[in-house]
């Protein structure tokens, strides 16, 4: 007979945490193609708040399933719990009791993963479009080849003009430039809230948050839901 104690076990925690990071990546890329509204309630009133780099940043911690919470996530964290409980041996008792461990421990790991990407975005990102901190901007710049420049935030053509996007810091009279990789920032923007290497996010949720951070540059802000 297997101990309800075995329902903490960092194997089954790690197991729902890489259903969570699927089903997520998922809900990124059916949020950016607009299949689902990503507002709290889940409904268009609230979704232009939203996009699909802030459904999984709610404004407090999730003390309970469906406190503070977007629709999407509280969707994409019953998924992975199902997922993960639905595979659980068939001689353990008191499935109830290992779910709501189960849904615990993700709750944890979704309020401190948030924190650190709103930290990661603001870090990366935030800071040079922030009004309050004049030493730090980001420009735009025209290249006329790939070879121009070492990190793209876009496909070039080769030969033809690019315009692409460079972060500048002005410490004492002296500029501090580099080029911008909107892929690259999206990419460890999710992946730092996942827990999972940048490397390891799917093409689909990458090419979604790359359009998203393109955005934020273009209209010269953050979105609140992922500032610190």
């Amino acid at each position: 007979m297997v101990l309800v104690a075995f329902s903490v076990s960092s194997w089954w925690q790690s197991t729902v945490c890489a259903h969570f990071s699927r089903y997520a990546q998922a809900m990124v890329n059916k949020i950016y193609r607009k299949d689902v509204a990503p507002g709290r309630n889940g409904t268009k009133d609230d979704a232009p708040e939203h996009d699909c780099l802030t459904w999984f940043s709610p404004p407090g911690h999730l003390e309970g399933p469906n406190r503070s919470t977007s629709r999407c996530l509280r969707t994409v964290m019953t998924k992975a719990v199902s997922k993960t409980s639905a595979s659980l041996p068939a001689d353990v008792i008191d499935k109830a009791s290992i779910r709501a461990a189960l849904r615990k421990g993700l709750r944890m790991k979704v309020n401190r993963r948030r924190n650190s990407a709103r930290v990661l975005g603001y870090r990366a990102l935030g800071v040079y479009l922030d009004p309050s901190v004049p030493q730090a901007n980001i420009q735009s710049v025209v290249v006329e080849s790939a070879s121009a420049v070492d990190d793209e935030d876009g496909p070039a053509s080769v030969g033809g003009n690019q315009s692409r996007h460079q972060l500048v810091l002005d410490s004492g009279g002296t500029n501090t430039m580099r080029m911008l990789s909107i892929d690259d920032t999206a990419a460890a923007l999710l992946g730092e809230f996942l827990g999972i290497d940048a490397c390891d996010v799917s093409k689909s949720a990458r090419t979604a948050g790359s359009a998203t951070v393109k955005t934020y540059v273009e209209q010269g802000e953050l979105r609140k839901f992922i500032l610190p």
